[in-house]
């Protein structure tokens, strides 16, 4: 999982960035699995850096001055200012947490880490997603989680950014890192902190639409069409990361599920292209085979080949006059496009 926490009670400007490097403010890497180590250490080149795992026998390793996964030799630890830890309580209160790992399917490990970063996070921090699949859709489930456990809300107490790729003192050279945010100031921070310590090449990009805009959207869409109703229902048509697949892993469509689900709206999910079971297995969600309900809304998140003519006539048990109807086939600005 990946992220990056800028934890200061000081505005995002160059005073942060000198209290990292004067060592005044300190870093936290959490999850030093994969190549959440590698990333530590790295970053240890230059600051103070402190190193936390929820696996304490992972924690224990690490403090031996030995890598988990086996990639990283004891001399890699020298000439680093860096300590690890599984204590839940900081002693030493970061200034920036990286969160690694983010495209894993473990849920259980990044709520407990997104909880330990929660209950430090303070006004003005910032939490920078590392994830080495480019995947943003999933992180706006865990940034609800940080604003839920911290009682601070997004955008407003605290920015977030998104990193891909690793970060590797093994093959350094030969990555590129990408830093997306929608806030100029706090990707532009973020790339100056990694810049400082690495020679691979940093890509600035905006942040993409994401799952939350789309769901805003939609609900948007439902209460101007219902202005009286309280509670929606929607159907998604498609769970899987691709279409025609079976594979589950980083789908957009889950992330889409979660944005709605927060929201309060009750979501029904088909998918004949993976079985029940797995579906369950991987992220909680349990599919509707068949059904008779009528939804306030039917959205095609996966452009499964039966999936994509998406019309009233198709979907006759499942829609009434009132129904919309949404369309994501790989495009998701014209789909929110669609719902002004």
């Amino acid at each position: 999982m990946g992220t990056l926490n800028i934890h200061t009670e000081t505005p995002l400007t160059d005073t942060l960035f000198d209290q990292l490097c004067t060592k005044e403010a300190k870093i936290a890497v959490i999850g030093l699995g994969n190549e959440g180590l590698e990333t530590a250490l790295h970053l240890a080149t230059k600051y103070r850096v402190i190193g936390y795992d929820t696996n304490k026998d992972v924690a224990t390793l690490v403090q031996q001055k030995m890598d988990p996964n086996k990639k990283i030799t004891s001399t890699d630890f020298i000439g680093k200012d860096f300590f690890a830890t599984n204590i839940t309580n900081l002693l030493e209160i970061p200034a920036l947490y990286i969160i690694t790992n983010t495209n894993t399917n473990n849920h259980l490990v990044l709520n407990k880490a997104t909880a330990t970063v929660a209950r430090h996070l303070k006004v003005d921090d910032v939490i920078v997603f590392q994830n080495t699949n480019n995947q943003k859709q999933e992180i706006e489930f865990y940034i609800s989680l940080l604003e839920r456990i911290s009682g601070l809300q997004h955008h407003i107490d605290f920015k977030t950014a998104y990193t891909t790729n690793i970060i590797s003192a093994i093959t350094l050279n030969t990555h590129q890192k990408t830093i997306k945010s929608d806030d100029v100031k706090t990707r532009d921070l973020v790339q100056t902190i990694f810049e400082n310590v690495t020679a691979l090449k940093i890509i600035k990009t905006k942040q993409q639409l994401n799952p939350n805009t789309i769901a805003n959207k939609i609900e948007k869409a439902l209460k101007q069409q219902h202005p009286t109703k309280k509670a929606f229902s929607i159907l998604l048509k498609g769970i899987t990361s691709e279409k025609n697949t079976y594979n589950i892993k980083n789908s957009k469509a889950v992330a889409l599920y979660m944005a709605l689900y927060q929201k309060g709206i009750n979501v029904k999910v088909q998918d004949n292209h993976i079985l029940p079971s797995k579906v369950k297995a991987a992220c909680g969600i349990e599919l509707t085979t068949s059904t008779s309900q009528c939804f306030d809304a039917i959205v095609t998140s996966v452009a499964h080949d039966n999936y994509k003519t998406t019309t009233p006539t198709n979907y006759n048990k499942n829609s009434t006059e009132q129904t919309l109807f949404f369309d994501q086939l790989g495009n998701r600005k014209e789909v929110v496009s669609n719902l002004r």
